[in-house]
């Protein structure tokens, strides 16, 4: 409907401008052709911007919808278990110590992923929002990165995997904020135990390049497809194939993206399909923002 409002009246009015230039008699004929075309070709780039617009907007509106469908989904995955121990226990079948422990890891095991769930998205807010600044302060990377990897192992999907930690010797602090940093290396850990391969191998290095501390996530999973390479870290963005059948909430990669850039640093990744995946990112070291303190 939209095109329609916009193309019918534009093509009249072209031609009408192009009849008046093509029969001019005087100059009033001119004058009055060029104004025509040149509002011809207003309304057409002003309905180009409207439609893709309208376009950019309903696409947007979409994937909010598949993220409260996540959303709910992953909340509703650690409730039912919750409720299933404690029906369990309400029926007076938590008597023997052995079906006890075994309640008692079920409900560990889903409160910490509910807890998960609510830090995501938290975080998500927490960053997104410009009325809460970052609060600075010199951070240690080996302490950083070994605190989120601990965050992960402990989740039930994580339990198969195997998580190798590198650190080098001597890394400079960086200067940025804590819990933001925590919450960008955290989601790429995160991220490998979903996406990679079940069993999976995972790496988490950290090493200093000149004037750079890079943090490097790489898993040996299914790895990433070409198309969903160039919107990997768009808010919402689920990929396609695979990855979209793996459940989340489309935030982990744009927070990863948001903490980064706040910090005047990069963050990228290279995948091949059948050859995993690595993230990587680079911020610049304490010492070399001026505040090494």
């Amino acid at each position: 409907m939209l095109v329609g409002m916009v193309v019918i009246p534009t093509v009249l009015s072209a031609t009408v401008g192009i009849v008046a230039l093509a029969l001019w008699r005087e100059a009033f004929d001119i004058v009055f052709g060029v104004l025509i075309l040149t509002f011809g070709a207003t309304a057409i780039a002003g309905g180009t911007v409207a439609v893709s617009f309208v376009r950019r907007n309903v696409r947007l509106a979409e994937l909010q919808a598949d993220f409260v469908a996540n959303v709910s989904h992953e909340l509703r995955t650690p409730v039912a278990g919750i409720r299933l121990v404690a029906e369990t226990l309400e029926a007076g079948r938590g008597d023997d110590p052995a079906r006890l422990a075994v309640l008692t890891e079920m409900l560990g095991d889903e409160v910490r992923r509910l807890e998960d769930l609510v830090e995501r998205v938290l975080a998500w807010r927490r960053i997104d929002s410009e009325a809460t600044p970052l609060a600075y302060e010199l951070v240690a990377v080996d302490a950083l990165v070994r605190e989120a990897v601990a965050g992960v192992v402990r989740l039930p999907e994580a339990r198969d995997a195997s998580v190798a930690v590198a650190i080098a010797d001597d890394l400079p602090a960086l200067f940025g904020d804590h819990e933001g940093l925590l919450h960008a290396v955290r989601n790429l850990v995160h991220n490998a135990v979903k996406y990679g391969a079940e069993r999976g191998a995972i790496t988490v290095a950290a090493t200093r390049e000149g004037r750079e501390i890079v943090i490097r996530v790489s898993d040996n999973g299914p790895g990433i497809a070409a198309a969903d390479l160039r919107h990997i870290f768009e808010r919402f963005y689920r990929g396609t194939g695979g990855r979209a059948r793996v459940r989340g909430t489309g935030l982990g990669l744009d927070i990863v993206k948001s903490v980064v850039e706040a910090h005047d640093g990069q963050v990228a990744v290279e995948s091949e399909p059948g050859h995993g995946a690595t993230f990587t990112i680079r911020l610049p070291a304490a010492s070399e923002s001026g505040h090494d303190g």
